[in-house]
């Protein structure tokens, strides 16, 4: 199946219709609309946009997808927030976090392991999750490049069974402790956590540099290289690119981690 046909069952499952609906309203057979969905067809450039109509979505959106021009937005905030401007976090908030419908799918994939970790590992949910900060969320960061690198083999997902390396799980709790700290603080606290672990009056401008460099900058990319690689917007589909095949949604795993008792040993919980 690709991407356009990908986008088009999506938009298509979101507004609740059936292929018969949308092949009623485009006045062809229903056998032939699905031929859309499975791949077999491309829609012609006036069907795809009677078809992104009925799905209430732009010609774009099922074209391209919002993978794009998300992964550009997250880019402008990068290039912004390491300049240290502090109008960049709060725009933040209202450009991505409250009016991105990508971010939803973000939010839901992170909630999401953010429950299964307080399930299965509740001491290293309480200590780096519920209510992360700038030191806990630096540790998760300085063990995940302790244990990750470049020409790292990732572990392969079979269609049953998942395998997290330590550096897979460490991004994982990392990506979710910063969505779960920029949700839950602005501007003004991030630059009284910085002044308070660095123990020193630095400007505003620097302190939020500081910020950018060790915690959202790295956040930030790690999300848009996951958004780049998926190319429909699919919570199912974000997830396995955040983690490079490296696992299933998480309701549908027993035991989602072979390394429970090295990590616990690792954060000596």
């Amino acid at each position: 199946m690709g991407n356009l046909a990908k986008r088009i069952k999506y938009y298509r499952t979101r507004k609740g219709v059936t292929q018969e609906y949308i092949a009623l309203k485009l006045g062809i057979k229903a056998s032939n609309y699905a031929k859309y969905e499975s791949g077999d067809r491309t829609p012609r450039e006036d069907t795809l946009l009677k078809i992104a109509q009925i799905l209430s979505v732009s010609c774009d959106a099922l074209e391209n997808g919002v993978e794009r021009s998300f992964v550009e937005l997250l880019n402008r905030y990068i290039r912004i927030s390491v300049l240290g401007d502090l109008d960049c976090f709060d725009a933040y908030y209202s450009d991505v976090i409250e009016d991105v419908d990508v971010y939803e799918i973000i939010s839901d994939c992170f909630n999401g392991w953010h429950k299964k970790i307080k399930s299965d590992l509740p001491n290293l949910s309480e200590r780096f999750l519920d209510e992360p900060d700038l030191l806990s969320m630096m540790e998760l960061r300085t063990l995940y490049k302790k244990h990750f690198c470049d020409d790292h083999e990732m572990p392969s997902y079979d269609g049953s069974t998942a395998t997290l390396d330590n550096g897979t799980f460490l991004k994982l709790m990392f990506c979710i402790a910063m969505s779960n700290y920029m949700t839950m603080t602005d501007s003004s606290n991030i630059l009284s956590d910085v002044q308070e672990i660095t123990d020193t009056e630095l400007p505003d401008v620097e302190a939020l540099q500081f910020f950018a460099v060790q915690w959202f900058v790295p956040y930030l990319a790690f999300v848009a290289d996951a958004v780049e690689l998926t190319q429909n917007t699919n919570i199912i589909d974000f997830e396995i690119a955040f983690l490079y095949n490296a696992l299933t949604p998480p309701d549908d795993i027993d035991k989602p981690y072979d390394i429970l008792e090295e990590l616990e040993g690792m954060f000596d919980v």
